[in-house]
């Protein structure tokens, strides 16, 4: 079994990469593709609110109970500033519209 992710995904079953199953350059980097979650807020809210919501996202996420359990489900907890998870946004919007475009892809 592998994934599209670039990093090695842990847990009871194995799961390596494309490249891991082809060989180095595998999809020359375009290929890769990794799920993410996250959590948004209106426009606006204060930038005290923010802060203290990723905070406690971040402590959540840094229990062991909390990370073990994600981690046997095959999530990677990655927790970041909303800066970070802005800038992920865009460069995936950014990344996949050139897909979309490059293939002519439609929705139906």
């Amino acid at each position: 079994m592998s994934s599209n992710s670039p990093k090695r995904l842990e847990g009871k079953v194995v799961i390596v990469t494309g490249a891991g199953c082809v060989g180095p350059g595998w999809g020359n980097g375009r290929a890769v593709a990794s799920n993410w979650y996250g959590m948004m807020g209106p426009a606006g809210t204060p930038p005290d609110v923010v802060k203290r919501v990723n905070e406690a996202l971040r402590r959540t996420l840094d229990h062991p109970g909390v990370r073990t359990n994600l981690e046997q489900l095959g999530l990677v907890p990655a927790p970041g500033s909303a800066a970070e998870f802005t800038t992920l946004i865009r460069n995936d919007t950014a990344k996949w519209g050139r897909v979309v475009k490059e293939h002519n892809i439609h929705g139906e």
